[in-house]
């Protein structure tokens, strides 16, 4: 126990006259240094860069468009694009014309219900406006040219019996005076005067009611007879057309659901057309790009080389508040090879930036401060760039900032891994140099 003590005790001292020795012959071993040596930059960090170009880049709304009928719209063809057929009335169906897959003109004659009854009915007014017109012309025809010039010779006869009565009886009473006409005379004289005068009268009324007649209101009572027997035949023949129902616009009939023999009411579709040369795209997308979107702007409708070009045809004025989303529209052009109730997917064009600086989206990152950064080469040696992204499009994203420019060289794989600074070279240049 004692010689560790003593042990212990040598190690000690030494360990002292060490620290003395330090402290007094190199002080500056122990004293802080003022400058630190910079950090050696690391070598051989193996990369893949590319050059930053120019580029024409698009902004795009991506979203799945359903086929459909064509939407009338303001200055648009005032025709509808679709339509479901009913009857305007309950009936039997006693013919169809029409077969799916038929191309059909607007008017063509689609069905034709039991028209028995209507026909009666409308020959019925046919023959009572016959009879109306036929006691009209009775009317008409009572009184003739003749009968009147007959009636005032007779008339004229008359007044000049009472004429010559008049005077007769004058010369008769003159006489009597000088006792040279008897009594019986005068009375006979008056009597002769009362008949021609009566005659006369009768005369009078018998040219009158001859002008007269017919009466104004037989005669207005004849016209009205015919009035309303045209009126009851127009109303015959609304309804017998009514029975033959035509195509309310032009197109293909899709579909027929009737058959003749089969009753029909007026809450039956009969069939369905649709012009299919007229045909639009219909897609919900968020009301959130509504501010983006214009008519006329590009669209193209599926993919590839196949993509049918177009361009925006309508934008609904309605956000729907449970999806809010708003709906759009693209025409179809003809012979586009969709057809109605088919999906597809539309893609339209909102921006375009022209000759705009673009590298592969893979040069793109956030670094450690969360900051949008490329990682730069310039002699080798790396550097961090802030950028602002943009538009991207086919691997390619657009990019701005203060100290980028065409033809810069940014790494492409490996960036995130490497600091500021970092001495680096591109792995596939050394790969091409050692073939």
């Amino acid at each position: 126990m004692k010689v560790l003590k003593i042990i212990l005790g040598a190690l000690l001292c030494a360990a002292i006259a060490g620290a003395a020795w330090v402290v007094f012959f190199h002080a500056d071993w122990i004293k802080p240094d003022p400058k630190p040596k910079e950090k050696e930059p690391e070598t051989d960090v193996a990369v893949r860069t590319v050059k930053i170009t120019r580029a024409t880049l698009h902004g795009y709304v991506d979203c799945i468009g359903l086929v459909a009928p064509e939407q009338r719209r303001a200055g648009g063809n005032p025709q509808p694009a679709s339509a479901k057929v009913a009857s305007s009335i309950a009936g039997v169906l006693s013919a169809a014309e029409c077969v799916s897959g038929q191309r059909v003109e607007k008017g063509a004659t689609l069905f034709q219900l039991d028209d028995r009854a209507a026909r009666a009915e409308e020959a019925k007014a046919e023959a009572a406006i016959a009879s109306a017109q036929a006691t009209l012309a009775r009317l008409k025809a009572s009184t003739r040219p003749e009968q009147i010039a007959v009636s005032e010779i007779a008339l004229k006869k008359s007044r000049d019996a009472v004429t010559f009565a008049e005077l007769n009886d004058a010369r008769l009473k003159a006489m009597a005076k000088d006792q040279l006409a008897s009594t019986k005379q005068l009375e006979e004289s008056a009597q002769a005067l009362v008949a021609a005068r009566e005659d006369q009268r009768t005369a009078e009324k018998q040219l009158d009611l001859l002008k007269r007649t017919p009466a104004p209101e037989e005669l207005a009572e004849a016209a009205a007879k015919i009035t309303e027997s045209e009126k009851a035949l127009a109303a015959a023949q609304l309804q017998r057309s009514m029975l033959t129902i035509k195509a309310p616009t032009s197109g293909t009939v899709l579909k027929v659901n009737a058959n003749p023999g089969e009753p029909v009411d007026t809450t039956s579709v009969l069939a369905e057309i649709m012009d299919l040369k007229r045909l639009e795209t219909a897609a919900v997308v968020p009301a959130a790009e509504l501010n983006r979107l214009k008519i006329g702007q590009p669209v193209e409708i599926g993919d590839g080389e196949t993509a049918i070009k177009t361009t925006l045809s309508g934008i609904s004025l309605q956000v729907d508040p449970k999806t809010d989303s708003i709906t759009v529209y693209a025409h179809l052009p003809e012979n586009a090879g969709l057809r109605p109730g088919q999906s597809a997917r539309m893609k339209i064009t909102v921006a375009q930036h022209d000759n705009c600086l673009a590298v592969p989206e893979e040069c793109v990152f956030r670094d450690k401060t969360d900051l949008t950064v490329i990682a730069t080469v310039e002699n080798g040696i790396s550097s961090m760039q802030n950028v602002t992204p943009g538009l991207s499009e086919n691997g390619l994203v657009e990019i701005s900032g203060k100290e980028i420019k065409e033809g810069d060289t940014v790494v492409l794989a490996g960036a995130y891994g490497i600091d500021k600074d970092t001495k680096v070279h591109d792995a596939g240049s050394a790969a091409a140099e050692k073939k």
